[in-house]
């Protein structure tokens, strides 16, 4: 009973909250089936934080990968969920969401210092990035490609990286899907050679079949 009455507080008495809780939803059933900006696709109360245009599906249309953010949270300390979009162009300029993952990256000012997310397009290969933490880090890579027998953006690969500022050490790890390996290694920052030293290099094999973009989550 007490929750309930605090929610019904927190929606009446203060001003603002329930318009703020309602613009900060996400549901990609709400977005329209097609449009001709990426404007056309951000709901009311969010912002696209970054933007990356290209050939996703090498079909000689620009497309468009965007990362969204609430409006509230790229100006303030306020958190705020990331929700990663793509959308295909077609005949005519009109673009049709073709994807989107709101649990891949770290929400707004959650990440710590280092906190940075961004995205680019490269041979048609969507790749994300994100970068969290402070002395102690976790910079970590994700490669999709789109599958036009399944109509979906699958990943193909993804390296991440954990290391330490101070000391100078750390770990990394790469999966490549397409070709079914896993390359793991351990480093430290030799500073007179101004380089990253190798200590230990593995590789093991791993299943080819990865998830669609939906299915990726934050590790």
């Amino acid at each position: 009973m007490y929750f309930l009455q605090l929610v019904l507080f927190l929606l009446t008495a203060v001003p603002g909250y329930a318009a703020r809780a309602q613009e900060a939803a996400f549901d990609l059933n709400q977005l329209p089936r097609e449009g001709r900006t990426l404007g056309d696709f951000t709901p009311r109360g969010w912002a696209a934080a970054d933007k990356a245009n290209g050939d996703l599906n090498a079909d000689g249309i620009a497309d468009i990968a965007a990362i969204l953010i609430p409006s509230s949270a790229g100006s303030t300390a306020e958190e705020g969920p990331r929700v990663l979009l793509t959308l295909l162009g077609g005949a005519g300029g009109k673009l049709r969401p073709a994807g989107h993952n709101d649990g891949l990256l770290a929400c707004v000012h959650c990440g710590g210092l280092k906190e940075s997310a961004g995205i680019e397009i490269k041979k048609g290969v969507l790749i994300v990035h994100q970068l969290t933490g402070s002395r102690e880090f976790t910079d970590q890579t994700w490669r999709f490609r789109y599958d036009p027998t399944f109509r979906r953006f699958v990943l193909i690969g993804k390296d991440r990286i954990d290391g330490d500022g101070a000391l100078g050490t750390g770990g990394k790890v790469s999966f490549n899907y397409l070709t079914g390996f896993k390359i793991s290694e351990r480093y430290r920052f030799d500073p007179k050679r101004d380089r990253e030293i190798t200590l230990t290099s593995k590789k093991d094999k791993i299943p080819k079949t990865a998830p669609s973009l939906e299915d990726v989550g934050m590790e």
